[in-house]
């Protein structure tokens, strides 16, 4: 009995230490995105192991290789649309920045979830709990990281009222419609049920 209880013991201390490596937060790497008709990309390099800190530039695709718009950031995760119009005649390019992985166990205001760059410019910016809706319930987390972004959909183009937005869906069940233009925040859609288990790492849904 006491050899089966120290083998029990030892099958717990592995199954933690997996767990815990499984949730190791990668390091940075270059990062590069195209423009779904393949007319420009962006190409995203880290200046340190970790965070936002480095360079991005867009190309557009040409026979010399000269960037045409850069930012002072670097993006594990972009999504990038050329020649979007901004209703007036003007077009150029839109790139979607998606921050780091979220450290800790809660979203908070100073962690960056997503960010709209329009014309080489920042149009907006949303913390990780902004798209959390104000309500830190509405994530879910590992050991040390946690997530309030399901699934990115990406840039729809020409929609009903004919303007270029971006969708993406929330952990509990949300889909948010923006402009790629201006970043602002067009439309809200219950979309689905907020996942089983929705906040339990959190000690409960927000007071």
């Amino acid at each position: 009995m006491q050899h089966i209880r120290k083998i029990a013991i030892a099958l717990v201390f592995c199954s933690a230490s997996s767990v815990a490596w499984a949730d190791q937060e990668a390091s940075n790497v270059a990062h590069v995105a195209t423009d779904e008709y393949g007319r420009c990309f962006a190409r995203s390099i880290p200046s340190d192991t970790y965070g936002t800190a480095g360079r991005t530039d867009i190309y557009l695709v040409g026979e010399e290789l000269v960037p045409s718009y850069n930012y002072d950031w670097y993006a594990p995760q972009m999504r990038v649309a050329c020649n979007i119009s901004d209703g007036k005649g003007h077009l150029a390019p839109a790139i979607v920045q998606i921050g780091p992985w979220p450290r800790g166990h809660s979203p908070d205001q100073e962690t960056l979830a997503i960010a709209f760059h329009y014309n080489g410019a920042l149009k907006a910016s949303y913390s990780t709990l902004d798209i959390a809706d104000n309500d830190p319930a509405n994530a879910s987390c590992s050991v040390s990281h946690y997530t309030v972004i399901e699934e990115l959909e990406g840039f729809v183009r020409g929609n009903a009222d004919h303007e270029t937005v971006f969708r993406l869906k929330t952990i509990d069940g949300r889909r948010l419609t923006f402009s790629a233009v201006t970043g602002a925040l067009l439309k809200t859609e219950q979309d689905a049920p907020p996942q089983e288990g929705r906040g339990a790492c959190f000690r409960g849904a927000a007071e």
